[in-house]
């Protein structure tokens, strides 16, 4: 059987700016073998990730899980890509 292909776009809102949000964003996605890229912008950081079922979907869960130092974690959203 062959995985399929998923995205999402996840939106976070809060502390996320200036506290290693990102850098930590990378490593999470790096140990579940995902793709993509993480920006900032002017209400927080915008994650886009890619990889094979159905690890994009248990990436926001990590997020709530253990933020780095600093951040806070108002909201979170996501959609497909």
């Amino acid at each position: 059987m062959t995985k399929r292909t998923r995205g999402r776009r996840i939106l976070v809102r809060g502390i996320v700016q200036g506290v290693g949000f990102r850098p930590w964003v990378h490593r999470l996605a790096g140990a579940r073998g995902l793709g993509g890229r993480v920006r900032n912008d002017a209400s927080g950081v915008t994650i886009e990730v890619f990889g094979e079922a159905p690890d994009p979907d248990a990436l926001p869960d990590d997020r709530r899980r253990e933020p780095p130092a600093g951040a806070e974690i108002v909201g979170l959203r996501w959609e497909s890509l």
